[in-house]
């Protein structure tokens, strides 16, 4: 419902660059915050803030927007069937995972971080806007995705989401080179790598990466986008919202974040 609500407010504000980027940059402010109070719901609201910024891209009008968000909605509740299905089939209990959160959750430190990823954000907006990328929604998700709350988190995050999209971009462009155009083996590529994009998600971040920029790379390819133009972009993205994002944290490292 969140995701849905999500892509129905980008798809109607996306048009609206000013009114949007006030929106994205509270959403995206709310998120972060949430990160130092609980990692699921700092993952849910991650989830909703992507689901802003793609459907931006593909700004429209209302009824857009309601077949978008009634997709998204079906998709979720397809998506839960298979989990509690598998639930029932496999049933397994997994502890709570003691959360790591570098910082306690001081109302100043709420503050000031939220203003941070705001500030990261919607600068990430601008200037990939300015600059006419393609999918410039690529570059505020990585800004928001590699923040954290420390300067030098955020530098070895950033660092390594670069290293593991140039190495996913680069497969699949590779293999689009290589292997025969065919819409099947390129489904089953697609799905491979978001299959092990789920299975990477608690390991190491490149390695997350990676499976993430290769099912994307080969997602536009299926969509007759060019696979060395679509893992071009990824990588100008990527590279722009991860630098202004370690960039206005270590300002706030040096300014107001310095006791953190």
């Amino acid at each position: 419902a969140m995701l849905g609500a999500a892509a129905f407010v980008g798809t109607l504000t996306g048009g609206m660059f000013f009114a949007f980027l006030l929106i994205s940059g509270l959403a995206n402010a709310l998120c972060t915050c949430l990160a130092l109070i609980d990692e699921d719901l700092w993952w849910v609201s991650l989830e909703t803030v992507i689901a802003l910024l793609v459907a931006s891209h593909y700004a429209s009008g209302l009824d857009a927007a309601l077949h978008r968000t009634a997709v998204i909605c079906l998709a979720g509740i397809f998506q839960m069937a298979c989990v509690l299905t598998l639930d029932r089939l496999l049933p397994k209990s997994h502890p709570r995972p003691v959360l790591n959160i570098p910082i306690p959750a001081t109302r100043r430190a709420l503050t000031v971080y939220g203003l941070v990823a705001a500030a990261s954000v919607m600068g990430a907006t601008v200037v990939a806007t300015g600059l006419h990328l393609d999918k410039a929604y690529w570059a505020p998700m990585t800004a928001l995705i590699v923040l954290k709350p420390k300067y030098q988190l955020t530098k070895q995050r950033g660092f390594e989401r670069l290293v593991g999209n140039v190495a996913g971009c680069a497969a699949a462009t590779g293999l689009t080179f290589v292997l025969p155009s065919l819409g099947w083996l390129d489904l089953v590529l697609c799905v491979m790598g978001a299959g092990c994009a789920y299975a990477l998600l608690k390991a190491r971040y490149a390695a997350f990466s990676l499976a993430v920029s290769f099912t994307a790379v080969m997602l536009l390819y299926m969509a007759h986008t060019p696979a060395l133009h679509g893992a071009e972009q990824r990588v100008y993205a990527t590279l722009l919202g991860g630098l202004i994002a370690i960039v206005v944290m270590w300002i706030a490292s040096k300014t107001v974040a310095r006791d953190f």
